[in-house]
């Protein structure tokens, strides 16, 4: 049973972008945040409660929320999600994290892939204990472009439905504090 799943995603982004990213109260949980929100939201459904946490620390002027975070609460289960734009490095700290009674399960770094499993028990095709798992080489947007493209030709349908991705598009906006 999953009660908690962690996920981080942050930049340092340059300074003359940072005014295109104010434009919105959510800042950077609404520009990068939105990436962990989805599988969180695909994973553990609607929310009961969310609670945005938006603040600017860096020394800019400017109005861009700069370091946030939101608390997603669902029955049995939580998810905490930080987004900032102040790290340095902040690729290789980029994190996703499922814990359940079992065990973990931990993407760090996000791109390119690293997995960790830790079980307390053996379950399904992963024993007990701490292992790292292969992943294969991944493309940001190639699979996600060659899907539409099925789609649009009628050959497929698409793996998000529309009230599954319009559910997403709530979240994020409580997230961000824009709804």
């Amino acid at each position: 049973d999953v009660y908690l799943i962690r996920a981080a995603i942050g930049n340092q982004l340059e300074a003359a972008r940072r005014p295109e990213w104010a434009e919105f109260k959510g800042g950077v949980m609404f520009e990068l945040g939105c990436h962990v929100i989805d599988p969180i939201v695909r994973l553990l459904g609607k929310p009961t409660k969310v609670t945005p946490v938006l603040h600017k620390h860096g020394k800019f002027n400017d109005s861009l929320n700069d370091n946030t975070a939101a608390v997603l609460e669902f029955g049995n289960a939580m998810a905490i999600v930080n987004a900032s734009n102040l790290q340095p490095n902040s690729g290789r700290y980029r994190a996703f994290e499922v814990h359940g009674t079992n065990g973990a399960v931990i993407v760090n770094p996000i791109e390119p892939p690293g997995v960790v499993v830790d079980l307390a028990k053996a379950a399904g095709p992963y024993k007990a204990g701490k292992q790292t798992m292969p992943m294969p080489p991944y493309k940001r947007y190639v699979d996600d472009f060659i899907e539409l493209a099925a789609a649009l030709r009628g050959e497929a349908k698409l793996r998000v439905t529309l009230e599954e991705d319009l559910l997403v598009q709530d979240v994020v906006l409580a997230a961000s504090g824009m709804s």
